[in-house]
């Protein structure tokens, strides 16, 4: 299994996404964004494991 990148990649993982598209990026539609969007949301990263880890502010109760 590959080893998931760190959060500190995600911008430039984004980016490169987006070049993907094959167009110079002032010209990317809002279809063209959204599927390189799509792929970036598919990634893992390499987070610690804490409740909060997923940007929520309250910790989820164990029911």
């Amino acid at each position: 299994m590959p080893s998931s990148p760190p959060t500190d990649e995600a911008v430039r993982l984004l980016e490169a996404d987006l070049r993907a598209e094959r167009q110079p990026l002032t010209d990317l539609d809002t279809e063209h964004a959204w599927h390189a969007f799509i792929r970036f949301g598919r990634r893992r990263f390499d987070t610690p494991n804490t409740a909060d880890v997923d940007g929520q502010r309250l910790a989820r109760s164990s029911r």
